[in-house]
């Protein structure tokens, strides 16, 4: 997950906005004359296998009203499994607090915020920490910004009222941003900053090694010249895992890309949402003040996963499989910064930051692509 105990107050909005774009034909970059040291020289680095994306094959238009049901002020980000929904906050005594999805009743929380065994410096950012089930239960793993992965059990907190921890492994530095824990046996993907702020370092903790993949030594090519003076710069990313797979899934905040790839096999496909990628050196050269996001967030499921992305002022939640084909794209009020979808009743829960409001919107008309699924 991301580590936010470095970040400047403005970046606590930087990570969690929205809206997003069109979709592909399939069409490669060597059919856009788009060569690998093309895109290279704009410093904006792409797997060979790059698509296009033209089109989704089910558009959607959705909204809500605010839902006064449920307390979300203070909500940083947000979760929902079965009929829980788990929201973490912050300028709060406990981090993580449990309403139910269908009422907006408080069930309880947990996790305290503080420096003491079992206790948290900064706020989880749930969308980005890596989750599984064990025996029913539900377990998030996130960095504790002492140097350590946590894996806490959020069931068993839920019902004793506080921070069950199940594990903890070391890990060697406090600058992490990403801690997600792999499949068993493949290690744990982290990225730390580069010097001088130029970019983010990805890698692969595994038994006390740091392996780089040939995929991410790619990946870890994108650099601006300069540091811009934010964490979460150019060329960072929002990233997570489909277990199920071991495939990574990353989209950069400020580019126009997405990339897929395994940690332990041979696919690697790079998504474009433009018919000419971002282009780094000119981006960089407009200054700070003017670096516009496009994903906002970014949210995974057992057969597909969805960003977050805005276009010419709208906000888009797009879906794709984990093979980069594009499925649908759902227009959302372009207040909302935050989502999360409820596979189990075919609902999309949007947060607005400004008034700390919740939405929920009916997207049953998507049919079984989101309708009666499993998260995992």
């Amino acid at each position: 997950m991301y580590k936010y105990t470095l970040l400047p107050s403005i970046l606590l909005t930087i990570i969690l906005l929205a809206g997003f774009s069109s979709c592909s034909d399939r069409n490669r970059s060597k059919t856009e004359g788009d060569s690998q040291e093309q895109v290279a020289g704009n410093g904006h680095q792409t797997f060979a296998d790059l698509d296009y994306i033209n089109g989704f094959p089910k558009e959607l238009k959705v909204t809500a009203s605010p839902d006064e049901r449920f307390d979300m002020v203070g909500t940083y980000t947000f979760f929902l499994e079965d009929t829980v929904l788990f929201v973490s906050k912050s300028r709060t005594s406990d981090l993580i607090y449990a309403y139910n999805k269908d009422n907006g009743r408080l069930i309880g929380s947990f996790l305290k915020n503080g420096n003491g065994p079992g206790e948290q410096l900064s706020t989880p950012a749930l969308s980005i920490s890596s989750f599984r089930k064990d025996g029913g239960n539900l377990i998030f793993s996130f960095f504790d910004d002492k140097g350590h992965v946590l894996d806490v059990d959020f069931s068993e907190s839920l019902r004793k009222g506080r921070a069950v921890i199940k594990g903890s492994e070391d890990l060697a530095g406090n600058e992490v941003m990403h801690c997600i824990k792999l499949a068993d046996g493949s290690g744990t993907y982290i990225t730390t900053l580069k010097p001088n702020l130029t970019g983010i370092q990805r890698y692969i903790s595994r038994n006390g090694e740091e392996v780089i993949i040939p995929f991410m030594e790619e990946l870890n090519k994108n650099s601006i010249k300069g540091g811009d003076g934010f964490l979460f710069n150019l060329v960072g990313v929002h990233a997570n895992c489909n277990l199920r797979l071991n495939r990574m899934v990353e989209a950069f905040i400020y580019l126009n890309t997405i990339h897929l790839y395994d940690v332990d096999g041979p696919f690697s496909r790079s998504l474009s949402f433009d018919r000419k990628l971002s282009d780094t050196e000119v981006l960089e050269q407009n200054g700070v003040m003017k670096m516009k996001k496009i994903n906002y967030c970014l949210m995974v499921y057992r057969d597909f996963f969805a960003v977050l992305h805005e276009d010419s002022g709208n906000k888009f939640i797009c879906l794709f499989d984990w093979d980069g084909k594009p499925l649908a794209r759902i227009q959302v009020d372009p207040e909302i910064e935050y989502f999360d979808i409820d596979v189990k009743d075919g609902q999309l829960f949007g947060f607005c930051n400004e008034d700390e409001t919740l939405r929920i919107y009916d997207i049953k008309q998507l049919g079984s692509l989101v309708y009666l699924q499993g998260r995992f």
